[in-house]
């Protein structure tokens, strides 16, 4: 049987606390993403979006989870 996965992905603006200059807020990133992954998504990549005087203005985060066979 093929695994079939869904997509889903997240823009995530900076100025709500994840990135101070060019510092990551780990502990904060990590809720959002064990929020996710309780509802069986997992994090494939991240991309540094609209940058903006050296730093980056939102981060996107790409996830997968499998989809139900129905």
């Amino acid at each position: 049987m093929k695994v079939q996965w869904e997509y889903k992905t997240l823009k995530i603006s900076t100025s709500r606390g994840f990135f101070s200059g060019t510092d990551l807020n780990s502990d904060e990133l990590a809720g959002l993403l064990n929020s996710e992954g309780a509802d069986g998504w997992e994090l494939v990549s991240t991309v540094s979006i609209d940058m903006v005087n050296g730093g980056s203005k939102y981060l996107l985060a790409i996830l997968k989870r499998p989809m139900d066979s129905k």
